[in-house]
């Protein structure tokens, strides 16, 4: 994109582009719509057109449906590769028996 915009890409340019991207991850809110923020201060800062904004913005919330799903099912495979054995993540379904309170 940035060659498109006759944005000059340098290699000072990309290490900047990383540790801005870094720092901005770690401190963006983990609420909806804080990586507009967060995009609005890295194209600032890199010098992008801030027109171009709009159309990373619309990729960011579609493809973030498939991103959180991905996220839930992986969280879910930990959860069970954790337990290890499968009576240690749900006690008694193997054997029949269920906790009597």
């Amino acid at each position: 994109m940035a060659a498109n915009r006759q944005v000059e890409v340098s290699v000072s340019w990309m290490v900047t582009a990383v540790i801005i991207c870094v720092i901005l991850a770690t401190a963006s809110p983990p609420v909806p719509g804080g990586m507009t923020a967060s995009m609005v201060i890295l194209f600032s800062q890199l010098g992008l057109p801030l027109e171009d904004l709009a159309v990373i913005m619309s990729l960011t919330a579609i493809l973030d449906f498939a991103i959180t799903g991905a996220d839930l099912f992986a969280g879910q495979c930990v959860l069970k590769n954790t337990a290890g054995d499968p009576a240690l993540a749900d006690p008694g379904t193997e054997t029949g028996e269920t906790d009597a309170v």
